[in-house]
């Protein structure tokens, strides 16, 4: 029959059968309507949508409620750089948090390099001799360095 629901009160062992996969590729991924739509065509019968709706639906916020979804998950397992929810950044930097103690060094045990330009009072880079340019200082300094974040501190470290 085309009903989810046969000649009985008995739902169809095949419908039960899709629902559940459904379900658990929905559960999985987190991806709701997407495997609802793409279930619904593959069985080729409109009145399998709703419980298929229904289970997809059910899945993932009982998914959503005990952890993440598996493409969540493989983000920390393949190790991808990514931007964590912001309940993970600290809510204020103390007054002592310097960048050396944030950044590791390439070689363990060493502190990592400096890099230190001596301003003016307007805030002006003052090379290091009178024959080189402040621009080419910063363009040779920065050009030496292996790394490419530069973070803005004063003159204890503490990051401004």
């Amino acid at each position: 029959p085309d009903a989810a629901f046969g000649e009985t009160a008995y739902c169809d062992p095949g419908v039960v059968a899709v629902v559940g996969g459904a379900a658990f590729l929905a559960g999985s991924g987190r991806v709701t309507l997407f495997f609802t739509v793409m279930v619904a065509e593959v069985t080729g019968n409109a009145s399998f949508t709703f419980p298929i709706g229904v289970g997809t639906i059910l899945a993932t916020v009982v998914g959503n409620k005990i952890n993440h979804g598996l493409f969540h998950q493989l983000i920390n397992v393949q190790s991808f750089p990514y931007v964590p929810e912001a309940t993970a950044w600290p809510k204020k930097l103390t007054a002592t948090h310097r960048v050396l103690d944030a950044i590791e060094s390439p070689i363990p045990g060493e502190l990592p390099q400096v890099i230190s330009f001596t301003l003016d009072d307007s805030g002006a880079v003052i090379p290091p001799s009178p024959d080189i340019s402040a621009r080419e200082h910063v363009k040779n300094v920065l050009a030496s360095c292996s790394h490419n974040g530069f973070p803005v501190v004063d003159f204890q470290g503490v990051v401004v």
